[in-house]
Parts: C-alpha cells; structure tokens; sequence
C-alpha cells in the first residue's frame, strides 16, 4: 500500500472512532506529538500504541477534550517516506475542558498532520497542529463536499 493509501486509511479510521483499526496502521514505537492552545487536553508528546490510546482519550473519550461533527481532510502532499494533509473540523467542546466553562461551546480548527512512514508501510511518526478557534471557520479554503470550490 503506498503512502497516500496508508493516510487515506487513517482518516478513514479517524472518523469511524476506530482505535484498534488506528493503531493497525501504526508502528508498534510509534512518536505521536500534538500542538495546540496550552489549555487542550489532548497536547503533548505520546509513545507507542499505549501513548496513541492515551491521546485518543484526552481527545474524544469520556473524559477527553471534545465531541466532533465534522472532521475532513482536504489536501494531501505525497512523498515516497511522508504525507502532509491539511484539513478542517469542527465540533462542541466537552465539560472536561477549562473546568466546564467551555462546555457545549462550538470550536473550529485547521489542523495540519504530517505523518512519516517506514520501508514496512507502517507510521512511525505523527505530528498535529491544531487551534481549536471558538469562533469561526478560521479558514475555510474549500466547501465541504464540493470539490475544487473557494
């Protein structure tokens, strides 16, 4: 499976909330980093499959940061060793965030992914930036489900 494949399959899995089907397409030693307002929950450097599972937690788990209603990747930049995909989401805001004060708020972000791959096809590294704007879109290149649309 190529490298864009590979991507096209996380996100896939990324949507359906699929951890196990995440981590499947993942390097055992996997170095997963998340950038984002210091007050996020789901921010940091995370190791491993154990280190995914945490951060997939402090993103959409019980206790996690956020429940999404949309989350769609847009462009992907392909290489032979990495796939860089800028893409849109939004979505409310939990109780677990700000100790309540966000809860049921609406936030918009513009992440930006890159992944790096080994010669198995498996990822090896993850790094996301995201800025969880409460007020927004903060950049809307495209409209959803519309392709090539400004």
């Amino acid at each position: 499976m190529e490298t864009q494949q590979i991507a096209g399959a996380l996100y896939n899995e990324f949507n359906a909330h699929n951890i196990p089907g995440i981590l499947e397409l993942l390097d055992e030693n996997i170095e997963w980093s998340s950038f984002a307002p210091d007050w996020a929950l789901a921010i940091g450097f995370f190791k491993g499959h154990e280190g995914v599972q945490d951060f997939f937690g402090k993103l959409v788990g019980p206790k996690g940061q956020q429940h999404d209603v949309l989350f769609e990747p847009m462009h992907f930049f392909v290489s032979e060793q990495s796939v860089h995909v800028m893409g849109v989401e939004k979505g409310y805001f939990t109780e677990n965030v700000k100790k309540g004060k966000l809860a049921g708020k609406p936030f918009f972000n513009n992440f930006d992914h890159t992944l790096w791959f080994n010669g198995a096809g498996k990822i090896t590294r993850f790094r996301a930036n995201y800025n969880l704007a409460q007020k927004g879109p903060t950049f809307w290149p495209l409209q959803p489900g519309v392709p090539g649309s400004i």
